[in-house]
């Protein structure tokens, strides 16, 4: 997520601080590989997520709650290149851990799309930029490092990476990969995705060792869902700064930017320094690399479920992207609400049978299909 407009960025400035000057230590709960942590404002628990693509964020009814006060507005580009106008507020007061923000500032958004989630509103770079940070996803940890992080903790890492902030403090990194190299490469803690590459001219997935593909709506911005067709190759190289980074998923697509995503990152221990402008990276074990197949993707909307992508493998007969659901083997997926949908999705979901319903004469069609997901 990128901002357009001068007067916004003065205000990114803006808070203070308060903690006990030591590293302060942040419970993560992972969920679908984002980052969620708990923070406190007006007294009131609310379930943030992590993001360095990203400034602070706040839903709507957050918002609504609380009527904090207006200060502007600005135009919003989300990860498909959409561009909408969005306000920013004053938080008076917000606290994660052991860290109070006072009069720091956030857009609002509608955290609405993100089916499931149940995000409140994101810590962003503004906020994240006054640490040095080190992410641990095996414990589910964050340590917030107020000074520059000792040299004798970082001898077992890989690096420096040069890291590089833009104006709203996210960090970029050169990237070099197998079929081409980005000299401008997004550590995005708000991405799921492992990596993302924005497809080439000459681009073919039989240069790749292993290859896939999911059809439908394949991400989610700030501003909706993404359709596209996204390739997913096996990377056997991944170089931040001419340093080897071991094999990736990538994905490939013709909206994407150049993004790292926590399903690459949870293969390390992470340090990102905003003080060094740098990031390290520790390796924890071997990493995992699962290529989509054979994978239906459920979404929700209007009341009921719907038909949002599926991968490499399957086959939808007649149905389309689009189509109603109208049952997931015993469960009515009509005339549900959004919790009901998410409960259902929770579940194991594996060697199931799929009613769609068609159009225009709601015909009915079976699928069958190895896992569905949302």
């Amino acid at each position: 997520m990128s901002l357009s407009g001068c007067g916004y960025y003065a205000q990114l400035k803006r808070g203070s601080f308060k903690h006990s000057g030591d590293v302060q230590e942040i419970d993560l709960n992972i969920k679908k590989r984002l980052l969620f942590v708990e923070v406190m404002i007006n007294g009131k628990k609310k379930r943030f997520i992590i993001d360095s693509g990203a400034p602070n964020l706040i839903d709507q009814k957050l918002q609504d709650e609380f009527g904090f006060k207006k200060l502007g507005s600005i135009g919003v580009n989300d990860v498909g290149g959409r561009t909408k106008n969005m306000i920013y507020v004053k938080v008076p007061e917000l606290k994660m851990g052991g860290i109070t923000v006072k009069n720091t500032v956030a857009i609002v958004g509608d955290f609405s799309k993100f089916t499931c989630f149940g995000i409140d509103g994101i810590i962003g770079t503004n906020v994240m930029s006054h640490f040095d940070w080190k992410l641990d996803y095996s414990s589910k940890k964050a340590f917030l490092y107020p000074d520059p992080i000792l040299q004798e903790e970082l001898e077992k890492f890989l690096g420096p990476i040069e890291m590089l902030p833009n104006r709203q403090n996210s960090p970029y990194v050169e990237m070099a990969f197998q079929g081409g190299e980005s000299k401008r490469t997004l550590i995005d803690l708000g991405s799921a995705g492992s990596i993302s590459i924005r497809k080439w001219e000459g681009f073919s997935s039989s240069g790749f060792l292993e290859s896939g593909w999911i059809i439908g709506e394949s991400s989610i911005g700030m501003h909706g869902s993404i359709s596209d067709t996204a390739e997913y190759v096996y990377l056997n190289q991944i170089s931040f700064d001419g340093i080897d980074a071991g094999p990736s998923m990538g994905k490939v697509t013709n909206s994407s930017d150049y993004s790292i995503g926590n399903g690459f990152l949870a293969n390390f221990e992470v340090i990102m320094s905003w003080s060094a402008k740098a990031m390290y990276l520790r390796p924890v074990g071997e990493p995992l690399i699962q290529l989509p197949e054979k994978t239906l993707y459920l979404g929700y909307k209007e009341g009921g479920a719907y038909l949002k992508a599926f991968s490499s493998g399957l086959d939808l007969n007649k149905a389309e992207i689009g189509d109603r659901i109208d049952q997931l083997n015993s469960n009515r997926m009509q005339g549900i609400t959004e919790e009901e949908f998410c409960e259902i999705m929770d579940q194991p979901l594996e060697n199931v049978k799929v009613s769609v319903l068609g159009s225009p004469e709601d015909v009915i069609y079976m699928l069958e299909a190895p896992q569905v997901k949302y």
